[in-house]
């Protein structure tokens, strides 16, 4: 896309460029929400050390759909981007991804992503920034990222084990908030999913969506289970995507052939008009909520951030939907089955979007109606606050 004409004054320091449908979609959403606000924003490209250069390529699916539908500042190989971030921008927004995932993304970023190099007098703001549950840098590291934290104007987190290593690390209480994919407007996603190049070729309307990026043996006869059992119901075969980051490898291990499209744009084309999601992927079903399909999540007893799942689905009364694969699955088959009360789980939803859209607008400086504000947030009773 062409940076247009007018002054940057967000940037937004995420993970855009990660080969990740959860990645790309959670950064755009995030840049369409500050749009919505009326702000200006501009996503950052990825540091010439982090990762490696293919994750930097314009034309991979993170760069097709970023560059299409967002400004970005180059700041590494543009001395006039470079200037912009320096002097125009206000707003540095952190988010909405795990930027604060030592192992991930520290070890090669250093202090990037804690707004090292962003003056005192910018406007600080982390928006459901993620640790990956733990922080294992020690030491001087720890230390720098303690005091570049205390910097922050705002902090805001998605689930209360991020908080916890906030509140125990560095004394900070964090916000709870939605992720960004939830705030921005949902026309975004549908007009992205009319560009698909499957919308000339799918005649089938009925089909089952799955996306399953660690397949195992346990999720894949799940999965075909719940095939067998929705094909009475007239649905059609599976349409499958997995992780692309490692496509053959999953590829043999689904033994199911995935879609052949694979852009952002495919992936969206086929939730929005599936009519069922099977996933083990924390956007998938995030966006099976969005567009309110039946679904489940498949995930492994002992999967690292199941917390994650269940902050989001335990609010909405919906944590039944959460299939662990160690458990009778027999008796987890009525989901494929029992309908969704959506009309129940969009009125905590958007309660729980207004919070946190309350609490994004007040820290970029727009004002709210006194009306807006609340003191009760349906996550934060969830989680035990």
């Amino acid at each position: 896309m062409k940076k247009n004409s007018m002054a940057y004054d967000t940037a937004v320091y995420s993970l855009w460029f990660g080969l990740n449908y959860g990645s790309i979609l959670t950064a755009c959403a995030l840049y369409k929400t500050l749009e919505q606000y009326g702000k200006h924003p501009a996503l950052l490209q990825k540091q010439p050390a982090l990762w490696g250069e293919h994750y930097a390529e314009k034309d991979n699916i993170a760069g097709c759909f970023a560059y299409q539908n967002c400004d970005v500042l180059e700041v590494f190989d543009s001395e006039e981007d470079a200037r912009i971030l320096r002097e125009d921008v206000q707003n540095h927004v952190v988010g909405s991804d795990v930027v604060w995932n030592y192992n991930v993304v520290g070890k090669q970023s250093g202090l990037y992503y804690f707004l090292e190099n962003v003056p005192a007098d910018k406007r600080k703001i982390a928006y459901a920034s993620c640790f990956g549950g733990a922080f294992t840098a020690e030491g001087e590291t720890r230390n720098d990222c303690g005091r570049l934290l205390h910097q922050f104007n705002g902090i805001a987190v998605k689930e209360y084990e991020e908080a916890e290593v906030l509140q125990d690390l560095f004394h900070i209480t964090p916000e709870m908030v939605l992720d960004p994919v939830f705030l921005c407007d949902k026309q975004f996603y549908i007009d992205c999913a009319e560009r698909s190049a499957a919308k000339a070729v799918e005649t089938d309307q009925s089909f089952i969506f799955t996306y399953i990026e660690c397949c195992d043996d346990r999720k894949r006869q799940f999965l075909l289970k719940g095939n067998d059992i929705l094909l009475v119901n007239h649905y059609s075969q599976l349409r499958n995507f997995i992780d692309i980051n490692r496509f053959p490898e999953s590829k043999a291990l689904l033994k199911l052939d995935p879609a052949y499209h694979i852009r952002v744009e495919d992936w969206l084309y086929y939730l929005i008009h599936s009519e069922f999601v099977i996933t083990d992927n924390y956007y998938g079903m995030c966006f099976a909520l969005i567009f309110e399909k039946p679904f489940v999540v498949l995930a492994n007893m002992d999967l690292p951030d199941l917390y994650r799942y269940r902050a989001i689905l335990q609010p909405l009364g919906l944590e039944e939907r959460l299939v662990i694969l160690q458990e009778d699955l027999k008796k987890k088959e009525y989901l494929f089955r029992k309908p969704i009360r959506y009309d129940r789980v969009n009125r905590v939803l958007q309660k729980m979007k207004q919070d946190s859209e309350v609490w994004l607008k007040q820290q970029l400086g727009i004002a709210v109606p006194d009306s807006a504000a609340t003191t009760s947030n349906p996550q934060e009773q969830a989680v035990g606050k």
